[in-house]
């Protein structure tokens, strides 16, 4: 490419048509050079990591949030990656062999699932996009949550996968006279998700 100097950037950074200059993003997923872990090295099945950290209960990791309409695909899900379910009352799953995996303290990404494969790191955003995401209009995948440390863990993963995430705040929602907690939510644009 053609080397062009800081002052001669600053003269064409902005036209009509938008930015001039960028710094483009990865081509692909980061490898470890063989060093990630499997699957089976993992304390958890990264998908179901993922929708444990999106929608399992924080004290009963055994107990995982659905709606109506998925409630049937996701036990069948969880039963072929070799947790056990079956459906409770108000729309509860109760999932057998699960552990709470993050520590203690409020749910996080363990740091071992950022050195997993590209393919077990794929599965956990999957996880994450499959309990609290949603696709925009405009076909952006975004994923909305309260914590702040699995946004940064997601993020992070995202970034791994060679995939560029925009981070928004989102101003506590009032309801019945009582505001909630503040939000964030993830946007990425992807066709491998």
């Amino acid at each position: 490419p053609p080397r062009v100097t800081t002052r001669e950037m600053r003269n064409t950074l902005k036209t009509g048509a938008g930015y001039t200059h960028y710094i483009p993003g990865l081509r692909g997923p980061l490898d470890f050079g063989g060093n990630g872990s499997s699957s089976s090295d993992l304390p958890m099945h990264p998908w179901v990591l993922g929708l444990v950290l999106g929608d399992g209960a924080t004290k009963q990791p055994g107990t995982i949030a659905s709606s109506r309409e998925d409630i049937q695909d996701t036990i069948n899900l969880l039963a072929g990656f070799g947790y056990p379910a079956e459906e409770r009352r108000d729309f509860k799953i109760a999932a057998q062999n699960l552990k709470r995996v993050w520590g203690v303290g409020p749910k996080r990404i363990p740091e071992e699932y950022f050195w997993a494969s590209a393919e077990d790191r794929l599965l956990l955003v999957q996880g994450l996009f499959d309990s609290d995401g949603s696709v925009d209009p405009s076909g952006a995948y975004r994923f909305y949550n309260t914590n702040k440390d699995i946004i940064e863990g997601l993020v992070r993963l995202l970034r791994s996968l060679g995939l560029v995430p925009t981070v928004y705040t989102r101003k506590p929602r009032q309801r019945k006279g009582v505001y909630g907690k503040e939000s964030w939510y993830v946007q990425v644009r992807s066709s491998t998700l």
